[in-house]
């Protein structure tokens, strides 16, 4: 089985599942939410992940509009941001140097 056929089988499952779960209007407008979503390249990719990250609950709240941390994460560009932050990142984790 080709790997696109097996993602267009997992989809189906999810999507059979879930529409059993909150019903067919419910889930088509939540899909239709991210089906908006336009991603050009690997920037637009990780601002979403951020954007989806301050959703969480009670987060947006705290966080607030991500955009005016686009100086703080390079233009949103995720190889730019890695490196400034990989020593927080290695010492919050508590992986030794090397281990990433």
């Amino acid at each position: 089985m080709t790997p696109d056929r097996k993602f267009i089988m997992l989809y189906s499952a999810a999507y059979e599942y879930l529409e059993s779960r909150i019903g067919k209007e419910a889930l088509e407008q939540k899909l239709n939410h991210y089906r908006q979503y336009k991603v050009d390249n690997m920037n637009d990719i990780f601002w979403h992940l951020i954007n989806s990250l301050t959703n969480k609950v009670g987060m947006r709240a705290t966080i607030a509009d991500i955009d005016p941390l686009e100086p703080f994460l390079f233009g949103f560009d995720p190889w730019q941001t890695r490196y400034p932050y990989r020593g927080y990142f290695v010492w919050n984790c508590g992986l030794q140097p090397g281990q990433l």
